[in-house]
């Protein structure tokens, strides 16, 4: 019997070593509520290390100043080649969706981006599509001689 079984174990076709690999999905949530935001500029960094991009968010009052303080409410979702960034209450963003797209022109990671204003909800929300998959890590970096920060780290896998 358990010959049998052993033969019929081996002539299985099905490899379950040829399924794809699951999906990695990340979410990170983050900072704190306020009377509004702004974001006041992208900084866009490729270490010397291969594999790693940085992208920096320079987050201000809803007025447009530097912004003393924690970040203001952010959630982020990384799935399916896709890093989306989304800030709670920023209606208003000193760049525009071109600008963007050129902060990321020289990207190794990043392939194309979109920057989505939502005035009845009052958000932004800042999407990256990847080459291929990556891990992220967001660090919020509290405003004090400089304006609040949100440091996001993308790894190649």
């Amino acid at each position: 019997m358990k010959i049998i079984l052993l033969i019929l174990l081996l002539s299985y076709s099905h490899s379950w070593s040829a399924l794809p690999a699951k999906p990695v999905v990340q979410r990170q949530i983050g900072g704190t509520a306020g009377p509004g935001f702004s974001l006041l500029k992208i900084q866009h960094m490729v270490p010397s290390k291969k594999g790693i991009e940085r992208v920096v968010f320079h987050i201000g009052t809803k007025e447009g100043y530097f912004l003393k303080g924690t970040p203001g409410y952010f959630n982020a979702l990384n799935k399916d080649k896709r890093i989306i960034l989304d800030f709670s209450q920023m209606p208003f963003s000193k760049l525009s969706e071109k600008s963007v797209q050129e902060i990321f022109k020289n990207s190794n990671l990043i392939k194309k981006t979109q920057l989505i204003k939502d005035p009845m909800d009052q958000s932004l929300s800042v999407v990256l599509h990847l080459h291929q998959q990556a891990k992220i890590k967001l660090t919020p970096i509290k405003g004090e001689k400089q304006t609040a920060r949100l440091v996001l780290d993308i790894v190649k896998k």
